[in-house]
């Protein structure tokens, strides 16, 4: 299920490096109606945030593509 345009607080669930070398990212929304739901994004960042794991983080949905960044600590 797409999730609208706005803004949601999430948190990351796991990173990786998929089996075509790009890092894939998946976070939990963590409020609102899209609570619970787990959004996979892939970057061709060179190294794996490992030490991104439940880190509290944004994710902005514009024209139906994401773009995610962490919370500021």
């Amino acid at each position: 299920m797409p999730l609208d345009d706005g803004e949601y607080d999430c948190v990351v669930t796991d990173v990786a490096r998929g089996d075509d070398g790009v890092v894939v990212i998946d976070i939990a929304i963590a409020s609102g109606d899209a609570k619970g739901n787990v959004v996979r994004l892939r970057s061709s960042m060179p190294d794996e945030p490992v030490h991104w794991l439940g880190m509290p983080g944004r994710l902005k949905v514009v024209d139906g593509t994401p773009s995610f960044r962490l919370d500021s600590a």
